[in-house]
């Protein structure tokens, strides 16, 4: 278990976590299955045993370079695509 996985998070405003969802739903339904098997891995080692929202899992990936690694590389480019966090974002979200 990492124990970097922080679920305590800023909230973020209604048309970012709007924008999320439908990244994420996009990415959902063309992503190939290692891309959505990492993304589950991503999820048990940052929150094992926990209920955690695929939002706080990404936003916490976000917040810290070495956990960014752990998720899918095209959803990360989905997401930097669409600018869902401004890099500024990115480090305080």
């Amino acid at each position: 278990m990492i124990s970097h996985f922080s679920p305590v998070l800023p909230r973020l405003a209604q048309e970012q976590r709007q924008l999320f969802h439908a990244v994420l739903r996009q990415w959902l339904t063309a992503a190939p299955a290692p891309e959505c098997d990492k993304l589950i891995l991503a999820r048990e080692r940052h929150a094992p045993g926990q209920r955690c929202s695929m939002l706080t899992l990404v936003r916490s990936c976000f917040m810290q370079p070495a956990l960014r690694a752990d998720l899918p590389e095209s959803l990360v480019h989905l997401l930097v695509q669409r600018q869902w966090l401004a890099p500024a974002q990115q480090r305080r979200a």
